[in-house]
């Protein structure tokens, strides 16, 4: 898996959509939660010595680096070809393409869909989406809601994030005999209610039933009924902490990732950015 690794560092390091002060970050949050990733830096008859002297610096020198990097993923190395990858493109040296820059313009869609651009999804959720299964990403849904270190706002935002990623997230508003309407007198919207309309969700999983789940919550929230009550997001503690999970929430189906408060902001935000560097990404969640 950490050879997996290595090759997509290297694939996403040579895509003309690289970001090469993304990459930087997304190698130090993954060597600070998992240095395990990273070799100990060595230089010997195998592992070119790193120059930092940008007069030696060429596409040749490049290339040693990169197979001396296939014997040694250290920090430093990996760190020494993004600032050697970076320069070569900015003095046009042949072979080296300057990355695009029109994934990072996103002023005519944060005219139309502000609060998807705006919107960082969490690690369930890429997850989910990635899988390509609609119930994975409608169960990391679900999930979302019931985190109490999340407000309605916040989960109305992965609501639309993920109906603008997944083509039939949502059916069609029905009511049958397995999922019945909505009671409209919120003094009667209580804990049964609220797994009662749960139920009906998944009979049928719609827009309208979501948001009225979403509205049923806040109601117990600010009842301040067990198991609702917001929790804002606590200093840092050590990760052998156990998190406790609502009395009411749902065991996760098998293969469904754990959320973690502590996200990792750089490989949240490459993930969004789609190609090689989505690809790295999720392999590095994957490995985290």
């Amino acid at each position: 898996m950490e050879q997996n690794f290595h090759q997509a560092f290297l694939v996403a390091l040579n895509s003309p959509q690289r970001d090469f002060a993304l990459l930087n970050a997304m190698l130090e949050e993954s060597y600070a939660a998992k240095p395990a990733l990273f070799d100990t830096h060595r230089e010997d008859s195998v592992c070119e010595a790193i120059n930092h002297e940008t007069i030696d610096w060429s596409s040749g020198y490049f290339a040693l680096q990169v197979r001396s990097l296939e014997h040694n993923f250290s920090l430093e190395r990996a760190q020494h070809l993004i600032a050697l990858s970076q320069w070569l493109t900015e003095q046009q040296h042949d072979g080296f393409l300057a990355p695009p820059a029109a994934h990072k313009d996103n002023g005519n869609k944060n005219m139309n869909n502000n609060e998807t651009t705006t919107f960082t999804p969490g690690q369930s959720l890429l997850a989910a989406l990635e899988s390509g299964s609609l119930n994975r990403l409608r169960s990391a849904l679900v999930a979302e809601l019931e985190n109490n270190r999340l407000d309605a706002q916040t989960v109305r935002q992965a609501m639309k994030w993920a109906e603008s990623r997944a083509t039939g997230l949502f059916a069609d508003y029905e009511e049958n005999t397995l999922a019945l309407g909505f009671e409209a007198d919120k003094s009667k919207w209580d804990v049964d209610y609220y797994n009662l309309q749960s139920a009906y969700l998944v009979m049928n999983f719609s827009r309208e039933r979501f948001e009225h789940l979403i509205d049923i919550y806040q109601v117990l929230r600010d009842r301040a009924v067990s198991g609702f009550v917001h929790q804002p997001k606590a200093a840092p503690r050590p990760a052998s902490a156990p998190t406790a999970s609502a009395p009411h929430s749902p065991t996760p189906a098998p293969g469904t990732p754990v959320h973690q408060s502590g996200s990792t902001s750089a490989l949240r935000v490459a993930a969004l950015a789609g190609g090689a560097l989505a690809a790295l990404a999720l392999l590095i969640f994957a490995l985290l």
